[in-house]
């Protein structure tokens, strides 16, 4: 390129971000453990931020669980590629990818643990959400 272009891409599995810059951030998220329908365990929501994810290529679905406190129902639905998906502030949300599967991502640069909440999925869940994937 030149000097006025910076390039990056993460062709490994699970997420990396890509660039930080002010409020924002940049991220990849490959196929790996925790997109793995095997080992899917848990949603999350984000309470400072909403979060864009763009499918580049493989499979993938979304589990959203809406914007209540306690999570009673999760929709599941087939992402499709290059469309762009804003998941609202403090919505439950999850991805399920296929190992071909790679998701851009953007979404504020302090985005984790301390402004994130975590539902680990029962069994039940965990069997509702997968019935619905095809792979």
């Amino acid at each position: 390129m030149n000097q006025y272009v910076e390039t990056y891409s993460h062709g490994h599995e699970g997420f990396k971000i890509l660039v930080n810059y002010r409020t924002w951030r940049t991220a990849v998220l490959n196929y790996g453990q925790t997109t793995n329908p095997e080992y899917f365990n848990y949603i999350e929501k984000h309470r400072e931020t909403d979060e864009v994810f763009v499918l580049l290529k493989g499979k993938a679905y979304l589990a959203i669980g809406g914007d209540v406190e306690l999570l009673e129902l999760i929709e599941v639905f087939p992402m499709d590629l290059c469309k762009t998906y804003n998941i609202k502030k403090n919505v439950w949300h999850g991805v399920i990818m296929s190992k071909d599967a790679s998701i851009y991502l953007v979404e504020e640069a302090n985005t984790g643990k301390e402004n994130s909440s975590y539902h680990y999925l029962s069994e039940d869940e965990k069997e509702k959400i997968l019935r619905k994937i095809i792979f």
